[in-house]
């Protein structure tokens, strides 16, 4: 991958960031989130890129407001059905109206940090097509450093006209070009608590489950990942050493290894009804 996170300008390399310093306007970048129902997070989403030439919400029905909020807050709001996270990501990459689009979730916020390293990339991006950027993940307000939680990569920057994205749940996109990866990290506050860990785990499953069960899956495959999923975060990529919490991560992905087996289990029956 080509090294993205200095370039220099023609007058030499760049100083580094202010810290605490967002960058000027950046135009050729617009910034979209899918919604549904993100009332209580959508304005500190989007608060965190006003600095975008473009702010895109994508809402999937919202009855909390969101769509108001955003407007308000100047961003355009585009209203689709949901039928999934890769067609709705599609839907954005097809109404941006700028080259570059990132994409962020309701539940996330752009540092000033990575804003200014943004900016700086999107200046010179040469045949770069996308940028992979690390991300926080953080349970109600601690960063949870390890289970594979962190620097957990997510190729969320993309030249628009290059982009694709596919899959019902765990979406991908797929970039025609050069990929890229960023230094600054993206904040990802999902859960508030440890019930809301669980909630979000529960939905999360069923849709995986039965996506799987769609492409033909074993559902002993699937059972095989159960205690395969609790050894891998806690020992192997040593979820363990973050407490308390921790354990809690590595028991919810269990959990979630579980219910997708069910899921894909119970999926060809309700077919066939």
């Amino acid at each position: 991958m080509p090294s993205t996170t200095e370039r220099a300008s023609a007058s030499g390399p760049e100083p580094p960031p202010s810290p605490g310093a967002s960058p000027g306007p950046v135009a050729d970048l617009c910034v979209a989130v899918l919604a549904l129902d993100e009332a209580a997070r959508i304005a500190t989403a989007l608060g965190s890129v006003a600095w975008a030439g473009e702010r895109l919400v994508v809402d999937s029905g919202s009855r909390d407001g969101t769509p108001e909020i955003a407007r308000g807050l100047g961003a355009r709001v585009v209203s689709h059905p949901f039928r999934d996270y890769a067609d709705q990501r599609n839907v954005a990459l097809a109404e941006a109206g700028r080259e570059w689009v990132l994409f962020l979730d309701a539940d996330e916020t752009v540092t000033p940090a990575l804003a200014a390293e943004i900016a700086r990339v999107l200046r010179a991006p040469g045949e770069t097509a996308g940028w992979e950027i690390p991300r926080r993940n953080f349970l109600g307000e601690r960063w949870l450093r390890h289970g594979g939680l962190y620097p957990d990569h997510q190729l969320r920057l993309m030249r628009r006209g290059r982009a694709r994205w596919e899959g019902r749940v765990h979406e991908r996109a797929r970039l025609d070009g050069p990929i890229g990866r960023l230094a600054e990290p993206l904040e990802h506050r999902t859960y508030t608590d440890r019930a809301d860990l669980v909630r979000k785990v529960r939905r999360y499953a069923a849709l995986e489950g039965r996506e799987r069960a769609e492409r033909g899956e074993s559902p002993l495959a699937l059972l095989a990942r159960v205690p395969w999923r609790l050894v891998q975060v806690l020992l192997v990529r040593s979820g363990w050493r973050d407490g308390a919490d921790g354990w809690v991560h590595a028991w919810a992905l269990t959990l979630y290894a579980w219910l997708a087996f069910r899921a894909a289990v119970a999926a060809p029956a309700k077919a066939g009804r």
